[in-house]
């Protein structure tokens, strides 16, 4: 991931997707070559194929400090639009695309219609995933998204108001209490 991505000032992910939810024509996915999702997604649209590049919160290190920024949501990959009577050679060869994602040796894979209409409609304007609005339950299992404790597991203690949810994490043998964000959980199945 490059600079830009991490400062937001890449691009938005969703500035085509929206435009059209692919009515018109079948998602695919496409692999791109390393560090080439831009070169791919600026191609891709000069050619006149709508791409979608979803994003999320990310909190990486650099040196000491910690730095918010936006990341692909599916790092590598990007979903494009082909229209049925469009042939897919041209955009499996474009710069920055490695291959389209098959089923079979010459045919593409299609993303489930389902699939594609939950993406498109849990991001925002700017191809930024949204949390889902499924509910929190004490005694809940969740992962942290953002923030210093990123990509921690805690358990749900209590509910605060709609914005704040406290946590229990296990930090060195120890329940730690925590109160964090609702946007910066994500509940884990099971």
């Amino acid at each position: 991931m490059d600079g830009a991505d991490m400062d937001g000032a890449g691009r938005n992910g969703a500035a085509t997707a929206h435009a059209g939810s692919g009515e018109d024509g079948i998602w695919y996915l496409a692999q791109l070559r390393p560090n080439q999702q831009e070169r791919a997604r600026t191609n891709l649209e000069r050619q006149g194929y709508r791409c979608f590049l979803p994003r999320r919160p990310l909190t990486r290190r650099r040196g000491k400090r910690l730095v918010q920024g936006l990341g692909p949501l599916f790092p590598g990959y990007i979903f494009l639009v082909i229209e049925p009577d469009r042939p897919w050679g041209p955009a499996n060869a474009t710069w920055g695309v490695a291959r389209l994602v098959m089923r079979a040796a010459n045919t593409p894979q299609p993303v489930p219609a389902a699939v594609m209409a939950d993406l498109l409609a849990r991001t925002d304007a700017d191809g930024v995933l949204q949390p889902a609005a499924e509910p929190l339950s004490p005694g809940d299992a969740v992962r942290i998204t953002a923030g210093p404790m990123v990509e921690f597991v805690a358990e749900v203690e209590r509910l605060g108001d709609a914005e704040r949810v406290g946590v229990l994490l296990q930090m060195m043998g120890q329940a730690v209490r925590a109160e964090l964000p609702r946007a910066h959980l994500t509940r884990l199945a099971g």
